[in-house]
Formats: C-alpha cells, sequence, structure tokens
C-alpha cells in the first residue's frame, strides 16, 4: 500500500485508483488508516492507497530463479571474472562483436553478445568508443530494530527526490529502501553510507508517518548502485551499427523485477521464437539532444505541491528552474550536453555540482 501525507498527493493516489485496471480501495477515514497501519500513526497520513492483488517481489528468490534457468539453458557463470576486453571484427559491412576476453584471459565468442552491467555498461562501451549516458543512482537500504507492530504489509511512500519503500521484518525490525533517483547527492557510484540521509529518513518517518520510528535504532544499512538514463527509461534491444552488441541496462535499481522477462523476450528474438516483436534497435541519438535544459522525472515523481513545514521542506525542496546555485542541480541532475557526447568527453566515473548548477562529470582526464 502507498501512503499519502498531502492534499495534492491524495488526489494523486484517488487519480491512479480511477485509471488502475486493478482493483484498488483508497482509504480516507482516520480509523480505517490505523487499523491497516497497525500502529499508531502521524496525523500527516491522510490517504492510503490499498491493492490487494499487488505483487510483493523476493529480490533474493529472483536472482536464484533466474540462475537456475540460466543454466537449465547451458549457460556458462563465470562468477566474479570481469570482462577486460570486446573482441571485435571490423570489414566492409562494419564493426562485428564477436566476444569478450576476462580478467583471467579466457575468451568466449558469441554471435550475440548482451551487455548488462548496470550503471558501469557505459564504461565498458567507451572500450568500443561508444558512448551511453548512464548515471549511478545510489540507494540505501537500511534496517531499523525497535518498531512494534508494524503493518505486514510492503508500504510506500513518494518524496520529490526519491521513493520509500518499508517492509516488516520479524522481530521487530523494518527494512527502509530509498532509491534517490532524483537527489542529486546520490549520484554517485561511491557505496560509502550517506549519513546525512540516514539522520534525514530517520528523522522525516518517525516526525510524517510513524512516531514508533523515534524509538528506532539504525541497525545497519547498505548501498547498492542503480543506472540510470537521461529519459528514465531503459535502453533494452541492439546497438545500431554494430552486428551482435546487445543492451539491458538503466532499470534504476529495478533489473531484478525486469531480468527474467527481458532475458526471455531478448533470447526469442535472437532465436527467431518471437519474430514479430518490433523492436527497433537502440538509437544512440536517442540522448544526442540539442541539450536537456531541465530535469525529468520518472512518471511516479511526476508531481508538485508546496512543502507544508520545513520538517518536510528536507525531503521536497522546490524546482529551481533558473539552473543556478544549489538547488538548481536538481534542474539538471539528468542533463546531457550533446557537445559533449559529440566529442566523446562524457565522464560516467561520477558527478559534481560545478559553480554554475550545470552536471560535470569528474573522472580521470582523456589522454589525448
Amino acid at each position: 500500500m502507498e501512503l499519502a501525507t498531502t492534499p495534492g498527493r491524495k488526489v494523486i493516489l484517488q487519480n491512479e485508483n480511477a485509471d488502475s485496471p486493478r482493483e484498488i480501495e483508497l482509504i480516507t477515514e482516520k480509523e480505517k488508516i490505523k487499523e491497516e497501519l497497525g500502529a499508531p500513526f502521524a496525523s500527516d497520513v491522510i490517504a492510503i492507497k490499498k491493492e490487494e492483488t499487488a505483487p510483493v517481489l523476493s529480490t533474493q528468490t529472483i536472482i536464484e530463479s533466474l540462475r537456475a534457468k540460466v543454466k537449465e539453458q547451458g549457460a556458462i557463470l563465470w562468477g566474479a571474472d570481469e570482462v577486460t576486453e570486446f573482441i571485435t571484427e571490423e570489414d566492409e559491412a562494419g564493426t562485428t562483436l564477436q566476444g569478450v576476453r576476462v580478467k583471467s584471459g579466457e575468451v568466449a565468442l558469441a554471435d550475440e553478445t548482451f551487455v548488462a552491467a548496470g550503471a558501469i555498461t557505459g564504461l565498458l562501451l567507451k572500450t568500443l568508443h561508444l558512448t551511453l549516458p548512464l548515471r549511478p543512482s545510489r540507494q540505501h537500504l537500511i534496517t531499523f530494530s525497535g518498531v512494534k507492530n508494524f503493518s505486514e504489509a510492503l508500504i510506500t511512500h513518494r518524496l520529490r527526490r526519491g521513493h520509500l519503500v518499508f517492509k516488516g521484518l520479524m522481530g521487530g525490525k523494518v527494512m527502509l529502501s530509498y532509491d534517490g533517483l532524483m537527489d542529486p547527492m546520490q549520484a554517485t557510484y561511491s557505496l560509502q553510507v550517506d549519513e546525512t540521509v540516514l539522520d534525514l529518513l530517520h528523522t522525516y518517518t518517525s516526525a510524517n508517518l510513524f512516531p514508533e520510528f523515534r524509538d528506532a535504532k539504525v541497525e545497519g544499512a547498505v548501498c547498492i548502485t542503480g543506472a540510470v538514463t537521461p529519459d528514465f527509461r531503459p535502453v533494452v534491444g541492439r546497438w545500431r551499427g554494430i552486428q551482435g552488441l546487445w543492451l539491458a541496462t538503466g532499470f534504476a535499481g529495478r533489473s531484478y523485477a525486469y531480468a527474467m522477462g527481458i532475458a526471455q523476450t531478448l533470447g526469442a528474438i535472437m532465436t527467431g521464437a518471437m519474430p514479430n516483436l518490433n523492436l527497433a534497435p537502440f538509437a544512440p541519438e536517442r540522448f544526442e539532444l540539442d541539450r536537456w535544459p531541465r530535469f525529468q522525472r520518472p512518471p511516479s515523481l511526476a508531481w508538485s505541491e508546496q512543502a507544508t513545514f520545513a520538517g518536510k521542506a528536507q525531503f521536497a525542496t522546490q524546482v529551481n528552474t533558473t539552473g543556478s546555485g544549489p538547488a538548481g542541480y536538481m534542474d539538471n541532475v539528468n542533463m546531457v550536453d550533446k557537445n559533449k557526447v559529440d566529442r566523446g568527453q562524457m565522464k560516467t566515473t561520477d558527478f559534481k555540482e560545478n559553480t554554475k548548477g550545470k552536471i560535470q562529470m569528474a573522472g580521470t582526464k582523456r589522454k589525448g
């Protein structure tokens, strides 16, 4: 179920309720909200969107099932061996990708090669002199202990800078994930836990959602890296102009939910089992616009309303459309400079904010 804490969010949930093909219940009465949450709740929670048939995915189960399916089809899993080189052949017809070489020196040749390396896919493609503007999104997984009578349902809540997902565990523990899709401070490959984010999430949750979190302890926190494209859509399919190269990346940390279906679909296309699916080759110019003048938001975060008090403003910074100053960073966090793309100067190792509020890529300077 999903929580709304402001009138604007309540309207969004009402509209989604009307448009959804699934059976959704919108709960607005305080007593029913209290009953659904199974614990005292902050007065800020004014509506709940509840889906009786909404699926709950177990990441570990999905990964194990996918691994088993892959092995059943005779695939070889290298484990930790990293790809160090793409093997290509040039002829009059163009470039053909023939396979890869891994760190151990072993070579694997194939008619079709899938690159699904998440946020570092762009770094791998640079060895083929190809540019794919992917930025990282550091996502926090935080475990709280000492939370009594927390709801067994999966609870989601949208913020201006990302999504919160609460999952109750055994023994009074709760797992909280924050994807930070629009949080400029999380646009980094670093997996170091952002202590400021932990403090803000703890304060925001206890003040606006669940008062019982005030006495909860942070038992542990880890980070994972999501891969985000400028338009928040995944990159799936062939790379036009490179025979044998396929991509599957840009899922913003949700690849566990898409991996099996995408692998099955691409495999069917590759073997001819699904010849009628009109999946066009990936066109690099999809991102080579004159400039992305403003940030792009994923549909689930494409809404706007005033923050009601200063506490919410921590995670609800108002949009600065001028592109200047720290707040302007939000407007340019997903910006791609066409000139840099054309010159092959896109750096994908990190992101920084310069004094004009624009994005510059930080990393080792390209020689020559």
